[in-house]
């Protein structure tokens, strides 16, 4: 075979590779979560150990913070920061903990902090609590009548 043959057959590998990892990190998994009369609805990408969504928690019928869920999976835990708009209109960005357990996720609270630009909970402060969102699967049709967008 020539050189540009070889070199055809190894670019075509490469794309048909590239865009098949894109594909992979585009499956979404819908979940949803109801503490008190406060809602949260989650979609959720996970791939190698990183993982990215959306989360619009829904307070009370009256406003939402919705925005952008993003970190690493360590074990069976997602670490990583929530960047949103709250229902003020101002911008936050805080640190967000999901728990796998079984198929569900239970997320962490604990005491907030900034360090060199990333949010993170302080070390010995992050729980998880039976009071907090307990995030269950839900279909893609129940999450698209919940108005949680699908892409």
């Amino acid at each position: 075979m020539t050189n540009l043959i070889k070199s055809s057959i190894a670019i075509v590998v490469f794309l048909i590779a590239v865009s098949c990892q894109k594909e992979q990190a585009k499956k979404f998994t819908f979940y949803q979560a109801v503490k008190g009369k406060d809602t949260a609805l989650l979609r959720l990408s996970q791939f190698d150990n990183k993982f990215y969504g959306q989360l619009e928690i829904r307070c009370g019928g009256v406003g939402k913070d919705s925005g952008e869920v993003r970190g690493v999976k360590i074990q069976d835990t997602l670490k990583g920061k929530f960047d949103y708009r709250s229902y003020g209109g101002s911008k936050k960005w805080v640190p967000f903990v999901l728990l796998h357990q079984g198929n569900a996720f239970k997320m962490g609270s604990g005491v907030a902090a900034t360090f060199m630009n990333m949010p993170l909970f302080l070390p010995g402060t992050l729980q998880f609590d039976e009071s907090d969102f307990q995030f269950k699967p839900i279909s893609i049709d129940a999450a698209t009548k919940l108005g949680l967008e699908k892409e």
